[in-house]
């Protein structure tokens, strides 16, 4: 664990990139662990608009989320095709529910994209509920 070779050294790398900058099979999940947002609920109304509720992080780490974009799409690769939602200014514990149309057939990808355009979080979920 956390060994590579290096010509005749042996090295230890610590963390979860591994010697040649490539992610390990952890770095996926402390990506999600240690996202600012969450999505605590992905439900289907009566007028067919899937509805998902996003929550600031009030654990680590939490701040005020400014400029925020949140994808409702189709698939991973062309999430920026999909349908998008700019979220206000949240605060930490502060819940937002998103409305998007149901396109998808209750079955999407769900992005959320920082302030510089980086995704931080990225799903394939799929709505079962009705309320």
């Amino acid at each position: 664990m956390g060994s590579g070779k290096l010509d005749h050294y042996t090295t230890r790398v610590h963390g979860l990139y591994d010697f040649y900058g490539n992610p390990k099979p952890s770095a996926k999940v402390f990506k999600d662990l240690f996202c600012p947002i969450e999505i605590s609920g992905l439900n289907r109304n009566t007028e067919g608009k899937i509805a998902i509720t996003v929550v600031g992080s009030s654990g680590l780490p939490s701040f005020t989320l400014k400029n925020y974009k949140v994808y409702w799409s189709g698939d991973e690769a062309g999430y920026k095709n999909g349908l998008l939602f700019n979220l206000p200014d949240m605060l930490p514990g502060k819940l937002i529910d998103v409305f998007f149309e149901n396109k998808y057939n209750n079955k999407g990808t769900i992005t959320i994209e920082n302030t510089r355009g980086s995704v931080i979080y990225q799903k394939i979920i799929e709505s079962t509920s009705v309320y």
